[in-house]
């Protein structure tokens, strides 16, 4: 199956425009890309093969264009204000092939002013196509004639099957009904699930007209017997004994259903948990960065007095230098004797001779006293020079004491202004996260749990009293036989309801088979898929889809293949030896979670998986079928870095005859090199804010 084209008018947020996609095979290039920054309209273009084809819930696009209705915006907006009467049609076209045979489906909706509202028309359609001969179909529009023929080329759940976005990837390889739905799909798409279910049906329906034809002539045989009262209990016995087995299926098929979402709704509350623990996580992290906001801060003070008390005290130093050298410039130039001390002066005084010989009068030793009193113990110039290289010390440390002072405050500040940019980043993080909800997803998570229980308790207890009801069912059916043996007419048709019933195990037995073996050949696309994408794979891990567990039935799960070895080893066997059943047994025993970028690795390698799967060619002797899809892939390398990027970005191509990429332009930068070779055709979305709508343009890459 190949796209050919999608055509827009009034749709969402695209003004009028068209994208023609195309291959060269021969060459190989099979990628069409697609160019849009964020809110350019990636994520609708993406969809809008969906609603064109089977119709979409565009609510579920949160944080897109915000309206529920196919039709623009903005001429929605303008019918709001616009006169009555006045109305606007909205639709999409798209134009696809699927062997020789090319389809077109136009899905239109017409919006009308009337009164105060802008009513919605219903939807209409229009689906034709050209067959290989060039033979042309009249347009069907009525949706139940066209919904057989659709499911025939790409199913709703197929087409869901190939068409991801980043947030879709995120949760496939989580427990979801979707991501059930999606393999299902390709599964019984692949298998012939329908043509063993009609199988089914004609001969459910061949056996109950043989049965109660059994029954009817039972009855008149009975009568010509003279037994017809124990034929008439016998039969009210097999009436209220089948009774309760369909009643019971009834009862099992529900609660399967209800199991089924019960164990949807844990396990998107589970991921809501966890992206709620990663907040709470958040939230220890921010009460540690006000802890210890409070810590730098009062270090910044004591940093800063520290800086302060140095100034105040011994600040005054640092402007001595230009002092300390006036004063050694002085000195140097002083004529005060260097020898002359106090001591030098009272040897004088003491000996009572002048150094000339003189004797010393009273005049001359109180002259002496007197500069003994003004003379230091040392000399003068020693002295002063003493004291300003102490004070030149005490300069140099002062600095250097300041200096530290100052890069200790400077380092204070930036750790604070660091801390306080940790804490901002966490607050906003943690924008939107509401307490009360957490507790209501708490306690909601304890009420399924619960309600797990109990519904499990009641299928198993329903299955008892079915097997139990099945077997009576048996020994009553077998007895009504044996009054009806002797007659070969019968005879004959329980020779018939004997052939039926086993026509009926050999359907379900070769349905079962058929799957169980399509299971098994996606498990081992899967792990080989993921060897090619996923940079684990080289440390032994690898992904398996859960195939015999109800509860986690078509999970993926990661697993290191050392530790499911030496499981299987303390069992007695070898992965390839193991069935099937005891591999999953392991893998489950050693199952890890996924990361987010974990998990779009593992949606990376499920959809190589189910794609080589359907491509393949099938045996000639096997009722499965061969199918080409497409990939549809919007923004897929979020949240994937290093070799896991390099690989998957690199191993896309092989993914499908025709890829479908949509990326910002900054996005493909970073993978250009290995998606670059592989482009056959390149337009780009680009948004006219004034209008609020995008328009499709021819791109270079």
């Amino acid at each position: 199956m190949r796209f050919k084209r999608i055509e827009f008018t009034n749709y969402r947020c695209f003004d009028n425009g068209a994208i023609e996609f195309a291959e060269h095979p021969e060459e190989g290039r099979n990628i069409n890309l697609v160019f849009g920054s964020n809110g350019c309209g990636k994520t609708e273009l993406l969809f809008s093969f969906t609603w064109a084809l089977w119709g979409y819930d565009f609510k579920k696009l949160s944080g897109k264009e915000q309206t529920p209705w196919p039709l623009s915006a903005r001429l929605y907006r303008g019918l709001q204000e616009g006169y009555i009467g006045v109305s606007e049609k909205s639709s999409v076209e798209v134009v696809f092939e699927e062997r020789g045979t090319t389809y077109r489906m136009i899905h239109a909706v017409t919006f009308t002013k009337e009164g105060s509202r802008v009513k919605q028309g219903p939807d209409e359609y229009s689906f034709s196509w050209t067959d290989e001969h060039g033979e042309y179909v009249v347009p069907l529009h009525d949706r139940k004639e066209i919904n057989p023929i659709l499911n025939k080329v790409i199913p709703l759940s197929t087409l869901s099957g190939i068409s991801f976005d980043g947030e879709r990837m995120q949760r496939l390889s989580q427990i979801t009904n979707e991501s059930k739905a999606t393999v299902k799909s390709v599964i019984d798409n692949i298998t012939r699930a329908d043509f063993f279910d009609s199988a089914a049906g004609l001969f459910d329906k061949l056996h109950k007209d043989v049965v109660n034809t059994i029954k009817k002539r039972s009855a008149r045989r009975s009568f010509s017997l003279g037994n017809e009262q124990d034929l008439d209990r016998l039969e009210l016995s097999i009436d209220e004994s089948s009774g309760i087995v369909d009643q019971k299926e009834q009862e099992i098929a529900t609660l399967a259903e209800r199991i089924a979402r019960l164990e949807n709704d844990k396990a998107h509350i589970s991921i809501d948990l966890e992206d709620i623990n990663k907040s709470r996580e958040l939230i220890g992290g921010q009460k540690e960065c006000e802890r210890r906001a409070g810590e730098l801060e009062r270090n910044l003070e004591e940093r800063e007095d520290d800086f302060r008390t140095t100034m105040q005290e011994q600040g005054y130093l640092l402007f001595s230098g230009q002092l300390l050298d006036d004063v050694r410039a002085e000195l140097k130039e002083s004529d005060v004797p260097t020898g002359i001390t106090a001591q030098a002066v009272q040897e004088l005084l003491d000996s009572g001779c002048c150094i000339c010989g003189e004797v010393l009068d009273d005049a001359h030793r109180a002259t002496l006293r007197r500069l003994i009193e003004l003379l230091p113990p040392l000399s003068i110039n020693g002295t002063l020079r003493s004291h300003v290289d102490a004070v030149d010390l005490e300069m140099s440390k002062t600095k250097a004491r300041l200096k530290e002072n100052s890069s200790s405050v400077r380092r204070a500040q930036k750790e604070l202004e660091a801390n306080e940019a940790r804490l901002q980043e966490i607050r906003r993080q943690l924008e939107g996260v509401d307490d009360k909800r957490v507790n209501q997803l708490y306690e909601s998570y304890v009420d399924i749990e619960a309600n797990l229980r109990k519904a499990k308790e009641e299928q198993g207890e329903a299955e008892q009293i079915r097997d139990r009801e099945r077997d009576k069912l048996k020994q009553l059916t077998e007895k009504r036989e044996a009054i009806a043996r002797g007659s070969s007419e019968l005879d004959d048709f329980s020779r018939r309801k004997v052939f039926l019933e086993k026509a009926q195990r050999a359907i379900a037995l070769t349905r079962d088979r058929q799957r169980q073996e399509a299971l098994e050949t996606i498990n081992d696309n899967l792990q080989r898929a993921y060897a090619t994408v996923s940079e684990d794979a080289r440390n032994g891990r690898s992904l398996w889809l859960v195939q015999s567990d109800r509860a986690r039935e078509y999970q993926m799960v990661p697993f290191y293949r050392s530790q499911v070895e030496e499981f299987l080893a303390r069992e007695g066997t070898t992965w390839d030896a193991a069935s099937m059943v005891d591999r999953e047994r392991a893998v489950l025993a050693y199952g890890e979670s996924n990361s987010t970028g974990q998990s779009k690795i593992n949606t990376f390698a499920f959809v190589r998986a189910i794609l080589d799967f359907a491509n393949a060619e099938k045996d000639a002797e096997s009722f499965q079928l061969s199918r080409s899809y497409p990939l549809l892939i919007d923004a897929p390398f979020g949240d994937i870095f290093d070799d896991n990027l390099l690989m998957s970005s690199r191993e896309l191509h092989a993914f499908a005859d025709q890829i479908i990429l949509m990326l910002a332009r900054q996005s493909y930068e970073g993978v250009s090199r290995e998606i670059g070779p592989y482009v056959s055709r390149c337009v780009e979305l680009i948004k006219d804010e004034s209008k609020g709508l995008s328009t499709i343009q021819e791109a270079a890459i």
